[in-house]
C-alpha cells in the first residue's frame, strides 16, 4: 500500500494521510478506484498538483535525489549559473544526441522526440536537461510502458484523433519558466504517473528570453473514460499553478502536427471539454458519507462540455 499511498499524497497533497489510507482501504488499495472516489464531489477533491513531483523526486531513491533535484543539481546547471546573464548565442543551443548504450544498463528508458528526431532517454537524464539551452522547439515524451517507435508515433496519428476517442488537454506557461515546469512534468509523468501515455512540449523557442508562452497538451486516448479525463486535466491544470491566473484549460480533439501550436485566443472556440478548478459551496456539502472531506472551501475539479448549439456554452458533465 505505501506505493499507492504516495502516488495519492502527491495528487492530493492537501489529504490527511489517515484519511487517503482510508480511501485505499476500501478501494483495495486502487489506486485508479481511490483517486476517481477522491475526484467525485462525495470525495470533495483536495488540490492535486504536480508540483508533488519534486516530493516524488526525493522519494525516487538517492540516486535521483543526488543526480535530480536534490540541491545539488548537474554539473551543467551549476555552470550555468555562474555565467553571464547575457541571452544564450544561438550558436551554443543544444542539440541532444543519443546517449551511449551504457547510460541504460539497469535502468527504464523513455522515448522522446526532439523535433522529429526519435531518442532513447533515463529518467535522470530527462530531469536533468535544460530545455532553455536546446536548439529544438518541440519535445514529446512517452511513459515507460511504451517501448516501440512505432506505437508510440501511432498515438500522434491523425487517424486516431479523428476517430473523436482521444485528444489533448491543453496548458500554456510563460517561457520564462520552461525548465521548471519540465522538471515537473518529468517527474510527475515518470514516476508518479500523472499524465498518462504522452506528454508534448512546444514553443517557438525555448530560450527563456525569446518571451511568449509555452504549451503542454497531455494525450487522453479515450475522452468515454472519464475518470482518466478529469485525472489527466486536473493533474496538467495543478503543474505550477502559481505560473498562470486561469483556473481552467480546454480539452482539443486536433491531431498534433509538426510545429503545430494553438491559438490561446481561439482555444476555446475549438475544444469540446473545459476543466474547471473551483471551490466547493456549502449547499454543495453531503454530511454523513464515510471518509468525506467536507471542508467547503477545498478545491474541487468541474468538468463541463461544451453545448453543441453554442460553442462557448459550458454544461457539466453528468455523473462527476
Amino acid at each position: 500500500m505505501a506505493e499507492a499511498l504516495l502516488t495519492l499524497r502527491l495528487m492530493f497533497p492537501d489529504a490527511s494521510t489517515e484519511a487517503l489510507q482510508a480511501v485505499l482501504q476500501v478501494s483495495g488499495s486502487d489506486v485508479h478506484a481511490a483517486t476517481e472516489y477522491l475526484l467525485s464531489d462525495e470525495g470533495g477533491q483536495p488540490s492535486p498538483t504536480a508540483e508533488g513531483g519534486e516530493e516524488a523526486q526525493e522519494n525516487s531513491g538517492g540516486e535521483a535525489e543526488a543526480e535530480g533535484d536534490g540541491g545539488e543539481g548537474s554539473e551543467e546547471e551549476e555552470e550555468a549559473e555562474e555565467e553571464e546573464e547575457e541571452p544564450l548565442p544561438a550558436k551554443r543551443l543544444k542539440t541532444v544526441e543519443p546517449s551511449p548504450e551504457a547510460n541504460f544498463v539497469g535502468k527504464k528508458a523513455n522515448l522522446v522526440l526532439f523535433d522529429s528526431r526519435m531518442l532513447k532517454k533515463t529518467y535522470l537524464e530527462l530531469l536533468n536537461l535544460p530545455l532553455s539551452k536546446l536548439v529544438h522547439t518541440s519535445v514529446t515524451m512517452w511513459s515507460d510502458d511504451v517501448t516501440e517507435t512505432e506505437a508510440a508515433l501511432g498515438m500522434l496519428d491523425a487517424g486516431m484523433l479523428d476517430a473523436g476517442r482521444a485528444g489533448w488537454w491543453v496548458q500554456y506557461f510563460p517561457i520564462a519558466e520552461i525548465d521548471h515546469v519540465w522538471r515537473l512534468l518529468v517527474s510527475a509523468h515518470l514516476t508518479s504517473k500523472l499524465f498518462g501515455k504522452v506528454v508534448h512540449v512546444t514553443a517557438t523557442s525555448f530560450r527563456t528570453d525569446s518571451g511568449g508562452d509555452f504549451e503542454v497538451r497531455l494525450l487522453v486516448s479515450d475522452v468515454d473514460e472519464v475518470t482518466d479525463l478529469k485525472r489527466i486535466g486536473a493533474g496538467l491544470l495543478s503543474v505550477a499553478p502559481s505560473s498562470t491566473a486561469r483556473d481552467f484549460i480546454f480539452f482539443l480533439r486536433v491531431p498534433l502536427k509538426p510545429g503545430q501550436r494553438e491559438s490561446k485566443t481561439r482555444l476555446e472556440e475549438k475544444s469540446i471539454f473545459k476543466l474547471s478548478k473551483e471551490r466547493r459551496k456549502e449547499a454543495e456539502k453531503v454530511p454523513g458519507r464515510p471518509f468525506q472531506f467536507t471542508d467547503p472551501d477545498r478545491l474541487i475539479y468541474r468538468l463541463y462540455k461544451v453545448e453543441p448549439s453554442t460553442p462557448t456554452k459550458w454544461v457539466l458533465v453528468e455523473g462527476q
